[in-house]
């Protein structure tokens, strides 16, 4: 820039400056531009992440721990119930695995689920010989004497303590106390009382048979009625019966593989006469806690493998665990959705608050009339003071374009006269000088 003459070094200036006055806005754009779009995308992907996490109403996640969820059970329907003929596929299934499906061979199966209060019933009104099934419903009676005051721990039935007869005919299916407890109300070894349960089994009277009344014959119907109402009315009703019934299991019947008892806290009652021309028996009821109780009772005539009834039991227990944990999935899913749904109600109905004027009594009372000039002097210094409202963003952006193409067009023309001038005045030396010479 040293040779270059005064006007050039200007004219250089002046177009370096207007390069740079040019590109600062247009950098400015393209950098609002670029904030904009990265909010943009921000809004988006934090809204793709909420309804994510929300999910659609009625879907739940899958368990988080297969520990806690236990394997697939075909036997329950996609909403947590019991799904009754896939269930009676699998027992067949699982008595033919064993050759337990002999004609000589018969079961009968009551499971009741209190998360739903369904039943399900296999067989369940095949007459089969129970001398002790009367042992639970007996209980049952002295239970609602202490509950009602009629009789206390303490008291002596037929030469026995109270207490001592309750808690070993169900820890222990105790004989000699049981017949302390038949003889104390009047009853026979052959009857055992039979009168007696009827009223926890809630069958018509026509159900029973003689039978029933008179060679102790029960079904997995009655039984299993029974262990429901001993169940619903819990220890205010039938205290300390489920109680002793927690250490019965003196064979495992319903616990062959200590599942049930460790983590499940069975309450079990048996049965067991074998022989006397009548073929083999055993039965067994109870309730297994699982996070829903279950009440399970199980017949089985000419049958004399335990494992058989403790897989049956723990396959009833595995389910009712999985339909109570399905069916907490779907309330809760439910529970969200009502919530969301009343939240967004309550969001319509209500006006925001920001947007309401509350009217000044004061300011009423005192309102100039219209057309005054006090009413004039008021709406200007409103006008006035009122704060402009805010412009979106998204017009305001739009505009920004066309503002500074408009400052940058002008600038340019601006500095484009004052070239034009600059070298004319430069030029005007120039052409006295040679106007002078042409003249000499």
């Amino acid at each position: 820039m040293k040779n270059m003459k005064p006007a050039e070094k200007i004219f250089s200036l002046l177009m370096a400056l207007v390069l740079l006055i040019s590109a600062w806005p247009l950098a400015a754009y393209a950098e609002a531009g670029m904030e904009a779009v990265s909010a943009q995308a921000g809004a988006e992907e934090a809204s793709v992440t909420e309804s994510s996490e929300e999910g659609k109403p009625g879907e739940t996640a899958e368990p988080a721990s297969t520990e806690k969820s236990g394997k697939e059970q075909p036997e329950m329907t996609e909403d947590g119930h019991i799904d009754g003929e896939r269930l009676k596929q699998w027992l067949e299934n699982y008595l033919k695995a064993d050759h337990w499906d002999e004609p000589q061979c018969s079961i009968s199966v009551g499971f009741w689920y209190s998360g739903s209060d369904e039943t399900w019933l296999y067989n369940p009104d095949e007459w089969m010989y129970g001398v002790n099934w009367s042992k639970l419903p007996i209980s049952m009676v002295y239970a609602e004497k202490l509950a009602n005051g009629e009789l206390s721990n303490d008291s002596v039935i037929t030469g026995l303590q109270l207490e001592y007869a309750l808690q070993t005919v169900l820890e222990n299916s105790s004989g000699s106390s049981f017949y302390s407890m038949v003889t104390y109300l009047g009853g026979n070894t052959v009857s055992n009382c039979a009168e007696l349960v009827p009223q926890y089994a809630g069958l018509p009277d026509s159900y029973y048979t003689d039978e029933f009344y008179q060679q102790s014959y029960y079904t997995a119907r009655i039984m299993m009625e029974v262990t429901k109402t001993l169940y619903l009315g819990g220890d205010e009703r039938f205290p300390k019966v489920l109680e002793y019934m927690k250490k019965s299991q003196p064979w495992d019947m319903f616990n062959r593989d200590n599942w049930i008892r460790e983590d499940l806290h069975t309450s079990q009652t048996h049965a067991a006469v074998w022989g006397d021309g009548a073929g083999d028996y055993l039965h067994c009821t109870g309730v297994i806690y699982t996070d829903s109780p279950i009440v399970v009772t199980i017949m089985m005539k000419n049958i004399s493998d335990l494992d058989i009834m403790g897989g049956i039991a723990h396959h009833l227990a595995e389910l009712g665990q999985r339909m109570s944990y399905r069916q907490e999935q779907i309330r809760e899913a439910e529970e969200a959705a009502s919530t969301h749904a009343l939240a967004e109600a309550e969001s319509k109905a209500v006006p925001d608050a920001s947007h309401e004027t509350v009217p000044d009594p004061e300011a009423q009372t005192s309102e100039p009339p219209a057309g005054s000039a006090a009413a004039t002097a008021d709406k200007t210094e409103a006008a006035e003071t009122a704060s402009p409202a805010p412009e979106p963003v998204q017009e305001a952006y739009s505009r920004t374009p066309r503002i500074l193409l408009l400052a940058v067009s002008a600038l340019v023309l601006v500095l484009l006269i004052v070239i034009t001038v600059l070298q004319r005045n430069r030029q005007k030396p120039l052409r006295k000088k040679a106007h002078s010479k042409r003249k000499e």
